[in-house]
């Protein structure tokens, strides 16, 4: 058994109800209509380093930083909770944070109990900065995703003359619109950036184990191109442009995780 297991464990459970709090004091908020607090965004700061403590703790004991499949989706809610409480200082929509702070409880917990720790072996500069552009990218992508689903949801609701308290709580849809366009530029560059050091690090991209994340990632990248031109060219916005950022985020997702859930979770239960 490693060292610090039971340290991790502890860690991840007092992060988990860290952000349990944060959740229901947003909900509280929501329900009740009242003015917006930052005492939601300072408790899920401190889940946030309570999680990043677990990590950390963990990548010393196992030898590095972990990709298996649940410390790798710990990493990324990790990075998605950073992310979207950065962007609050630009565009204020506390109600966000509901669905990312129980998406990290849920993974930080998975993490410590489950996790099949498989230290990253980065054997050059170029393939350290392929892993970690990869990694925020797919993190930005999945905040970008979110943008998408809300905003979808929020259109066809304002079409069919729905009301109700989320509606409410939302930014103006163009003030949201535009947000979500900066997150899917930020996740593009990031993205480009992630296939170049890697076609340069990696000897043959196209190897068997790498074949389909090869593939599925180029289906992202491409996917969200077509969306930005197709947004400069002809003005896609709104549902049109939930649907790409939703598909391009699909296909990241069965890019890595897939690969990851079929060789740690499926095939190690075999």
């Amino acid at each position: 058994m490693p060292q610090f297991t039971s340290a991790i464990i502890v860690l991840a459970l007092a992060s988990a109800a860290t952000y349990s709090l944060a959740t229901l004091w947003l909900i509280n908020n929501l329900a009740k209509q009242a003015p917006p607090s930052n005492a939601p965004i300072a408790i899920g700061c401190g889940a946030m380093l309570l999680h990043f403590c677990a990590l950390f703790i963990t990548g010393l004991d196992s030898g590095g930083l972990s990709s298996s499949f649940f410390d790798a989706v710990s990493l990324t809610a990790l990075i998605v909770v950073a992310a979207t409480i950065a962007s609050q200082a630009s565009q204020r929509w506390l109600t966000l944070l509901i669905p990312v702070y129980l998406f990290a409880g849920l993974c930080v917990i998975f993490a410590a109990l489950f996790g099949h720790h498989s230290p990253i072996n980065a054997g050059s500069a170029g393939l350290l900065l392929h892993i970690i552009s990869s990694i925020v990218a797919y993190s930005i992508l999945c905040l970008a995703a979110l943008y998408a689903l809300v905003l979808f949801a929020a259109d066809k609701s304002l079409r069919s003359g729905a009301s109700g308290i989320w509606l409410q709580a939302l930014p103006p849809l163009q003030s949201l619109e535009s947000h979500l366009f900066h997150l899917i530029t930020l996740s593009w560059a990031i993205m480009s950036l992630a296939i170049i050091s890697g076609g340069l690090s990696i000897d043959n991209v196209f190897e068997q184990h790498l074949v389909h994340k090869t593939v599925f990632t180029l289906i992202s990248w491409g996917l969200l191109s077509a969306l930005l031109l197709g947004r400069r060219l002809h003005g896609w916005r709104g549902r049109t442009a939930a649907r790409w950022t939703v598909g391009a985020f699909a296909a990241l997702v069965l890019a890595y995780f897939g690969s990851k859930f079929m060789l740690d979770i499926v095939l190690q239960r075999l």
